[in-house]
């Protein structure tokens, strides 16, 4: 039987040969997993990212309605204010029209306030305004049955003036707490999240996996 034989030369390319088949396919077995780890790990990126993003988003939603509806009790309380003024300065029908136009736009955005509370102290400052509002709709009623000048401008600067006063200051309360909510849970999550090391963990993992592979790749070249 015949069997082939090398020379010294071809023998030692021959064996170099075997040895780099043999290191590329260590290369490969230890490059694998780690691929995939790392596929992992972009998909967990893109996972963290969109959970991060509609936490926020809730936040910023909830906060944001709350401060529409803060702005327009204040806007619908101030031109219901003016119509009280307009009557007081005998533009009777014009400060009607201003007052009942606005008085169901306010209990609109009252109505949007109460069902959206989520801060503490906000569920106070709601029912406060509530409570207000209802007092100011009484006294105005009473206000527009009136037809004494006298009568209505004492009315208004004792009774119906302090009342416009702290609905409008609780509204703002509500815009002013709101807005800083926002801004305060877009940091805080920013934070807490971005940074956190247990969010990074797979990628910690592929770093040592990585490090280990090149370790075991050297090892292989010595």
């Amino acid at each position: 039987m015949w069997i082939p034989r090398f020379s010294h030369g071809e023998g030692c390319l021959f064996a170099e040969f075997r040895k780099i088949c043999t290191m590329k396919r260590r290369i490969l077995l230890w490059l694998c997993p780690i691929l995939v780890l790392f596929f992992g790990v972009g998909l967990y990126a893109v996972w963290l990212f969109n959970q991060l993003g509609g936490s926020i988003d809730v936040i910023l939603r909830e906060n944001y309605q709350s401060v529409l509806a803060g702005q327009q009790m204040k806007e619908s309380s101030e031109r219901m204010d003016s119509g009280l003024s307009f009557a007081l300065g005998g533009e009777e029908q014009r400060g009607r029209e201003l007052f009942n136009g606005n008085a169901p736009v306010f209990q609109e955005s009252l109505q949007k306030e109460l069902n959206n509370i989520t801060l503490p102290g906000e569920g106070e400052l709601a029912d406060k305004i509530r409570d207000a509002e209802s007092r100011y709709q009484a006294l105005a009623r009473t206000f527009w049955e009136r037809s004494d000048p006298d009568a209505r401008r004492k009315m208004y600067f004792s009774e119906l003036l302090p009342l416009f006063t702290e609905i409008k200051n609780n509204a703002q309360e509500v815009i002013r707490i709101n807005q800083e909510n926002m801004v305060q849970a877009d940091h805080r999550d920013k934070s807490e999240h971005q940074f956190h090391p247990r969010h990074w963990a797979p990628a910690g993992v592929w770093c040592r996996l990585s490090n280990l592979a090149r370790v075991r790749i050297a090892a292989g070249h010595s």
